[in-house]
């Protein structure tokens, strides 16, 4: 039980570090703050994922 609240303690800690500007994902402050941290986690990852992805593409038109 104590692993587990530190992991979510150190979860938090680590997903308000990545999200230090939750309206670079059109979430406002207070939005943001009434999500779970799962829910945090899981918006994300899907920002990251979609970010990554358009990298991607911008990097193989620049090729062609």
């Amino acid at each position: 039980m104590k692993i587990k609240l530190s992991l979510l303690l150190i979860i938090n800690i680590f997903l308000f570090g990545c999200a230090d500007n939750p309206e670079r994902l059109g979430i406002s402050e207070d939005e943001w703050s009434s999500y779970s941290s799962e829910k945090q986690e899981s918006l994300l990852a899907n920002y990251n994922k979609i970010s990554k992805e358009r990298r991607r593409m911008i990097a193989e038109q620049e090729n062609n």
